[in-house]
């Protein structure tokens, strides 16, 4: 099951460099703040209709309430990723960019993962972790120099 979930990690990954290629044409157009304000609108349209199609309830009103104000803020992560990858994408070129957001992504999790927070299982950072973290950078480098 590792294998599948592996899988759709890549799969996932492949549809994020697609939508910066996307992104940065429909920039071009827009702006960039139209260009958020267009991908995230489509984004809430797609998840609207996959709602309908599977029949979700809505959640209880109570979960909302109760919901610490924090837990809100997904979707400025969101705002931020969509307008990064449109702006810096085509100054940087997919792969080095692409190779940028996951180093930094790396480095992110491995602090996340130590400290266990936002619910996720505590892994100390260890020499491997820090190899991999210095690996990939070298990658971002390697990879920008070309």
């Amino acid at each position: 099951m590792q294998i599948i979930y592996f899988l759709l990690a890549i799969v996932a990954g492949c549809t994020s460099t697609l939508q910066f290629g996307i992104n940065s044409q429909l920039k071009l157009l827009v702006g960039p703040i139209w260009t958020v304000c267009i991908s995230l609108t489509v984004s809430v349209i797609g998840t609207a209709l996959v709602l309908l199609i599977v029949r979700q309830p809505l959640p209880d009103r109570a979960i909302f309430a109760a919901a610490p104000p924090w837990i809100w803020t997904g979707g400025i992560c969101g705002i931020l990723f969509v307008l990064a990858g449109a702006v810096l994408a085509p100054k940087l070129g997919a792969s080095t960019y692409t190779a940028a957001l996951i180093a930094g992504q790396l480095f992110f999790s491995v602090l996340l993962d130590h400290f266990g927070i936002l619910g996720f299982p505590k892994h100390s950072v260890n020499l491997e972790r820090l190899i991999g973290i210095a690996l990939l950078t070298a990658g971002v480098l390697l990879v920008r120099r070309s």
